[in-house]
């Protein structure tokens, strides 16, 4: 029964790759969080100033913690302690980052991605990096 689901999956992964490519979008699947970070490392340029949007996963694969650690800026609105001013600053700046990393609420097997966004920022700034 396993064989079988990991055999469906794989092709959903396939099919959904395949599309978000003919769409425009660079995709690649990775089996593993250290693949997904070390693959990330590899493409964000170490000068690079990145935004980070509302996403648990980039934190929980410690790519916010792995940019700061090797000299990337990071503007992270999730940073504990900053004043209601400091937070709308580090919103803006997604706007103008090099970089700006986000999960997206879906992505379709015809390779779309959906996205609702509380205040604007992290949608704002998916549709200025493409």
């Amino acid at each position: 029964m396993r064989e079988a689901r990991d055999w469906h999956t794989g092709k959903i992964v396939e099919v959904t790759l395949d599309n978000l490519r003919k769409n425009g979008f660079s995709a690649f699947y990775v089996p593993s969080k250290e693949e997904a970070l070390k693959r990330l490392l590899e493409i964000i340029p170490v000068d690079a100033k990145v935004g980070v949007g509302g996403s648990v996963i980039i934190r929980e694969i410690g790519l916010v913690k792995a940019l700061e650690e090797r000299g990337n800026p990071v503007a992270d609105h999730w940073k504990s302690g900053l004043s209601k001013e400091e937070l709308r600053e580090v919103r803006r700046s997604h706007l103008t980052s090099d970089v700006f990393l986000s999960s997206s609420n879906a992505v379709t097997m015809d390779g779309k991605l959906l996205n609702a966004d509380g205040t604007g920022n992290r949608v704002a700034a998916i549709h200025m990096q493409s």
